[in-house]
């Protein structure tokens, strides 16, 4: 009843500002004009809080499902392990909601192969979740090889890029280790100019995986592929990845794949500048060269 006397008396302020814009009097346009923009920001303020007063049934099903999925999770864990979940959703969209309830169990699996002890901390963001915990180093690691693979193809199926970082611990028999699932967001991609005419259109997960050359490397041995002028992945050995990059005009990724670390390089045009293009910069840049705009699917060739 309070929200449909809002948008009463919303619709009847504005009628008025239509009757005052028909009695003709220019010097009052540019108050009415404020009025104008203030009722539209009192509307919007308005829909806002009732969407989430709307979704706060939603949300707490999905902090319960959260919470069930955990515990089914870490059941058959040694006792004394203790779970904190971090919840840092900022106004999730029920797609990001959906897509956290759909992908948990995977992250489960992935806790359940490398047997967590002690202390696990569980993060979620909107475009990221993360399990970290300590890691017993008597484990086969060679034996998780190939499950842990399997695991990293699922949550690519899902649009997710499934990371790792390692930290020490004051512990001798154990080691931390943080999973990372890196979710396909709602930004805006991200945009490299490589031809005069043409802009590669990369998922917006791919921003937090730029790295300099000199993080790359250090890294030792792993795969390096270069995006060719047919936008296919050509494996580089580590000197021709040097030759590759002597101007300085390519973007580098790196992606830290369980048991399979990935760099990835992509030539930048000379027309595009020294970084990847503002999506502000776009229209213009496409008035002036007719660019064409090419997505590339990473998650298809990270697959193969």
């Amino acid at each position: 009843m309070e929200n449909g006397h809002l948008k009463d008396n919303f619709k009847q302020g504005m009628d008025t500002l239509g009757d005052l814009y028909s009695l003709g009097d220019s010097s009052l346009y540019p108050i009415i004009d404020r009025l104008h923009f203030h009722l539209n920001e009192i509307n919007l303020v308005q829909r806002v809080a009732s969407t989430e007063q709307e979704f706060s049934s939603l949300r707490r099903l999905f902090n319960k499902e959260i919470d069930y999925l955990v515990s089914d999770f870490f059941r058959e864990q040694p006792i004394g392990v203790k779970v904190d979940i971090l919840n840092n959703l900022e106004n999730p969209n029920l797609r990001t909601l959906d897509r956290l309830v759909a992908t948990f169990p995977l992250a489960g699996d992935v806790c359940r192969l490398f047997s967590f002890q002690k202390n696990v901390c569980i993060t979620i963001t909107n475009n990221k979740f993360s399990f970290c915990g300590d890691v017993p180093l008597g484990l086969d690691f060679e034996a998780l090889r190939l499950e842990s693979y399997r695991l990293t193809r699922l949550f690519l199926d899902k649009n997710i890029l499934f990371t790792f970082q390692v930290f020490e611990t004051n512990s001798s028999d154990t080691f931390s280790i943080q999973f990372d699932f890196h979710m396909d967001g709602d930004d805006s991609p991200l945009l490299i100019h490589v031809k005069e005419d043409t802009v590669l259109s990369l998922s917006p997960v791919m921003k937090a995986f730029s790295r300099p050359l000199e993080d790359i490397e250090k890294i030792g041995e792993h795969n390096i592929f270069f995006i060719n002028e047919d936008y296919k992945a050509t494996p580089l050995d580590r000197l021709n990845l040097l030759n590759f990059i002597q101007d300085q005009n390519y973007h580098l990724f790196h992606f830290p794949f369980l048991f399979r670390p990935i760099s990835l390089i992509i030539k930048r045009s000379i027309y595009g500048g020294t970084g990847a293009i503002d999506s502000g910069r776009l229209s213009s840049l496409s008035e002036e060269n007719s660019l064409k705009v090419l997505p590339i699917n990473l998650f298809e060739i990270f697959q193969k």
